[in-house]
């Protein structure tokens, strides 16, 4: 039926998408969804690598199993679980149930990618920094933290990019007043909306930039090979 009606290559919608503000408030709620979502990851993620990479304990391979749980489990799944769960705990906001079910897709990644960098790290300038007295905190600060930044990109990257484009478990807590921009594009493209179109190549064009981007900034290559 599109391609029935084609006459033509047209700025029209793309414009519509870009100045109409018909698409902003879906696209801010993806955003803060995304930002909200990738921190929390990050903050999580980050004490699960040093233990999972630096730490040999009894239960690591448990543990480790259950931090990639959800990459074993249908999306769907997830989903229905996290609806239930809502629907049992009715005083949770909306947005934080989507953030929390985000969190439960990102975080596999973000712990895989975290804990090769962690492994990659060069402890020899840690143990410098403590022959020089450097606290644990103080070097954590000063030596650590700045060597894993090249990871914490990346991993942060990554995340952001799942997590804003998520949309099979996401359209399961999307309420009227609060629609994701990936579940808007999915529901209207079924309606042969112009605009859905439209914003769906405006987001493949801005994902290629910023992987494009982070491939300038932070050499996958180099990043595990330090």
């Amino acid at each position: 039926a599109t391609a029935a009606g084609f006459r033509g290559f047209t700025w029209k919608w793309y414009e519509q998408v870009l100045f109409g503000g018909s698409y902003t408030a879906s696209f801010l709620v993806s955003l803060q969804l995304a930002l909200v979502s990738v921190l929390v990851a990050l903050a999580l993620a980050t004490p699960a690598a040093f233990a999972l990479a630096r730490y040999p304990f009894a239960g690591r391979g448990a543990l480790l199993a259950f931090w990639l749980l959800p990459l074993s489990l249908p999306q769907i799944v997830i989903g229905v679980g996290m609806l239930k769960l809502l629907q049992v705990y009715v005083a949770i906001p909306a947005f934080l149930g989507l953030v929390g079910i985000h969190v439960v897709i990102v975080l596999p990644f973000v712990i895989a990618l975290l804990t090769t960098s962690v492994q990659a790290l060069d402890r020899a300038q840690e143990e410098a920094a403590d022959s020089l007295g450097a606290g644990p905190v103080r070097r954590f600060l000063l030596v650590t933290l700045p060597a894993l930044a090249p990871g914490l990109f990346a991993a942060g990257i990554i995340g952001f990019l799942m997590s804003f484009g998520e949309v099979t478990v996401t359209s399961f807590l999307t309420t009227a007043r609060m629609t994701t921009l990936p579940v808007r594009i999915y529901s209207e493209a079924t309606t042969l909306e112009p605009t859905a179109h439209a914003i769906s190549a405006l987001l493949i064009v801005a994902t290629v930039v910023t992987l494009w981007l982070v491939g300038r900034v932070v050499r996958l290559d180099k990043l595990y090979a330090r």
